[in-house]
């Protein structure tokens, strides 16, 4: 059966961001949205999930039920676009902790939470 751009945004929020301020997490879910929608990147939210960017998603587990439920709704908000891209059209991110290779070739957006947000310039 196929995952349900739903829940695999839902996914994607709750293994990157779960533990971040909701802006952050919107944050995250809007960078997913926009990469289903920019020429570059697979054309569903599934399978911008499924990429090679996301490796968690093969071996994902939801061990906090409570957090996923809010991904879940979160989710369900930003899919009917009720709530605004904080990111302004970001197409990548990374946890302000790591400095992968990338970053230095991309224009920084925003820090929001504990996330650095980026796209091509």
């Amino acid at each position: 059966m196929m995952a349900s751009s739903l829940a695999c945004l839902a996914l994607a929020i709750y293994i990157e961001s779960r533990n971040q301020p909701e802006n952050g997490q919107v944050a995250v879910g809007y960078t997913v949205i926009n990469r289903a929608s920019h020429p570059g990147f697979p054309k569903t939210i599934c399978k911008v999930v499924d990429s090679a960017e996301f490796t968690w998603n093969k071996k994902a587990k939801i061990r906090e039920p409570e957090a996923y439920s809010d991904s879940l709704k979160l989710a369900r908000k930003l899919l009917r676009h009720e709530v605004q891209d904080p990111t302004h059209g970001a197409l990548y991110f990374h946890h302000q902790r790591v400095h992968p290779s990338w970053a230095s070739k991309m224009h920084k957006i925003t820090k929001i939470g504990k996330h650095i947000f980026y796209n091509n310039g």
